[in-house]
C-alpha cells in the first residue's frame, strides 16, 4: 500500500548550522558508572537555518543522546551531548553528569548566540534562539538556561543604532517616556 504522506516525510530536507565543542572532564566525581577514564565529552548545537526546520524544532525540539529522547526542551535549536540516559533510551537520567552538560551546553549556546549575530543566515534570528525564562518547563533544561542567560549578560548582543552592547549598557524607557 502507498501512502505519499509517508513518502513527502521522507524527503523533507532540513537545513542546519551545527557546532561542537570537544570540553575536558575535569571532575571525576560526576562521571557516571561504566564511562571511567572519560577525559572529554563532545557537544553538538544544531541552528536550524530554513523556515520548515524551525518550524519543526518549534514544535518538536528534544534532547539529543545520538538520538533523540522524549525530553523536551523548549528550545528552537537543537543539543545533543553524551547524557546518561535512562533504560530504554527515550529519557535523560537526572544525574549530575546530565546537570554538568546541559550547564556545559548552556555556555556554549551563549558563545553561539555572540558568534552568529553577524551570520548572514542566522543573525536576524537571534533573539528567537535567547529563550525566555517561562518558556523552559522542565528542572534540567532550566540548568542549561541559567548558564546560557549568566553568559549571555557578558556578550554584546544587544543591536543599537550605534553597534554591539552588552545588555547591561542598554536602557529601554518606560511605557510613560514613550508618550
Amino acid at each position: 500500500l502507498f501512502d505519499g504522506r509517508q513518502e513527502e516525510e521522507e524527503l523533507r530536507e532540513t537545513r542546519w548550522k551545527v557546532f561542537h565543542r570537544d570540553i575536558p572532564v575535569t571532575n571525576k566525581d560526576i562521571v557516571p558508572e561504566g564511562k571511567e577514564g572519560i577525559t572529554e565529552t563532545r557537544l553538538t548545537i544544531a541552528f536550524p537555518i530554513d523556515d520548515a526546520t524551525r518550524e519543526t524544532v518549534q514544535k518538536s525540539g528534544v534532547v539529543y543522546c545520538y538520538l533523540p529522547t522524549k525530553r523536551r526542551t523548549d528550545l528552537h535549536f537543537l543539543i545533543q551531548a553524551d547524557f546518561l540516559p535512562m533504560i530504554g533510551r527515550e529519557n535523560i537520567s537526572d544525574h549530575l553528569w546530565n546537570t554538568w552538560l546541559m550547564q556545559e551546553l548552556g555556555k556554549m549556546a551563549g558563545d553561539i548566540i555572540d558568534e552568529i549575530k553577524d551570520d548572514m543566515q542566522l543573525g536576524n534570528l537571534l533573539y528567537d534562539f535567547i529563550p525566555l525564562e517561562d518558556e523552559i518547563q522542565d528542572e534540567l533544561v532550566k540548568q542549561f538556561y541559567g548558564e546560557l542567560s549568566r553568559c549571555l549578560k557578558d556578550k554584546e548582543i544587544a543591536k543599537t543604532t550605534h553597534g554591539w552592547y552588552k545588555p547591561i549598557k542598554c536602557a529601554i524607557p518606560n511605557n510613560d517616556s514613550l508618550r
